[in-house]
């Protein structure tokens, strides 16, 4: 009788044991399937030319290391930009505005390393056309 009880419990810790390996193997699995939302962190900031005056129009582009544009817009009435959500990392921030005799321009390399705002400012900077004066 007791050699009986003995192997009654004994299949039931076999089969418990069994059970929870089973479990364990789901959640894991689980736990596979949900990765988390990538993290995002949001560039904004204003494009500055001389004396601080405030520059509409500017075309602003972020590149990622391969040289990808992954986002642009255009400055508003301020000069403030904002672009869309970027995964965190490393990226080039470009700002270009032609002009009649030339271009405006700034560069800057912008890190992402967190779900904030990253706050930059750009000064740019005049380029003249090739036989052009002023």
């Amino acid at each position: 009788m007791i050699e009986d009880l003995t192997f009654v419990l004994i299949a039931i810790n076999i089969v418990v044991l069994i059970v929870l390996i089973m479990i364990l193997s789901t959640l894991r699995q689980l736990l596979e399937l949900v990765k988390p939302a990538p993290q995002l962190g949001v560039v904004k900031g204003n494009v500055t030319y001389g004396d601080a005056s405030l520059i509409e129009g500017v075309l602003i582009t972020m590149s990622d290391k391969t040289g990808a544009t992954v986002a642009s817009v255009l400055t508003g009435p301020a000069g403030e930009f904002e672009l869309d959500p970027m995964a965190i990392g490393t990226y080039e921030l470009y700002a270009h505005k032609d002009l009649p005799d030339g271009w405006l321009e700034a560069e800057a390399t912008v890190e992402v390393n967190s779900p904030e705002v990253i706050v930059t400012d750009l000064p740019l900077v005049r380029v003249m056309k090739c036989g052009t004066n002023n």
